[in-house]
């Protein structure tokens, strides 16, 4: 069972995509900022990881950086999640390293293809 990290300051954004994953067999954690987001990522080595970009203490940009700056985790897949949809932020999500970008609002069958698509 392939463990997931969702990370999004949104409760509801948390659940709403926790759900989703977990309805098809995936274990999840959840921070709800780059700082925890990273600490779990550190604690439980999630094979993907969902990023919110615009989060408190450190923003899903600056963390994405951080994962890719480690040798270790240079291959871990990080899709981020925005309602920044200007082709200038998506490039800034490629930028910082992110994986894919998924943008709000999202649909349930794009989410879990996604997911599929990166942990083949």
């Amino acid at each position: 069972m392939h463990t997931i990290l969702v990370a999004d300051d949104s409760f509801d954004n948390r659940y709403i995509i926790g759900q989703m994953l977990q309805a098809n067999g995936y274990r999840i954690v959840y921070a709800k900022n780059g700082r925890e987001a990273l600490e779990s990522i550190a604690a439980e080595r999630p094979a993907l990881v969902f990023m919110d970009l615009s989060m408190p203490e450190i923003d899903g940009w600056t963390a994405t950086a951080a994962i890719r700056a480690d040798a270790e985790l240079a291959t871990l897949p990080v899709i981020a999640v925005t309602g920044h949809v200007t082709m200038e932020e998506i490039q800034r999500a490629h930028q910082a390293g992110c994986t894919d970008v998924l943008t709000k609002p999202f649909e349930y069958d794009e989410l879990i293809s996604k997911v599929r698509a990166l942990l083949k």
